[in-house]
């Protein structure tokens, strides 16, 4: 499904199968935001939702996520980003520890 499988194990799902997309993207007055499952019983891999104001020459900078659900040993996550400014980006990266 061409999914990293840090980022599969991060997220509870199986690397050999096709998933459901498990990221969304969505846009609301003000704010543009990813929302991502995380499994909470895995201390040794982390989800870091970054964002970077270019693509050209990338700084990317962590941006804090909250947690909109809980189920079982998942958590949803939401990262969000202002429009406010021209232009800026956000991905997804998963960190192992």
């Amino acid at each position: 499904d061409g999914i990293l499988n840090l980022m599969e194990y991060a997220m509870g799902t199986h690397p050999l199968e096709q998933n459901a997309a498990q990221v969304s993207m969505s846009y609301s007055a003000g704010a543009i935001a990813i929302q991502y499952p995380e499994v909470t019983s895995r201390s040794d891999v982390s989800l870091v939702p970054e964002t970077s104001a270019s693509l050209e020459n990338p700084a990317w900078s962590t941006v804090s996520a909250t947690t909109l659900d809980i189920a079982g040993s998942k958590r949803m996550q939401e990262a969000s980003l202002p429009t406010s400014n021209a232009k800026g980006f956000l991905r997804l990266r998963a960190v192992g520890d």
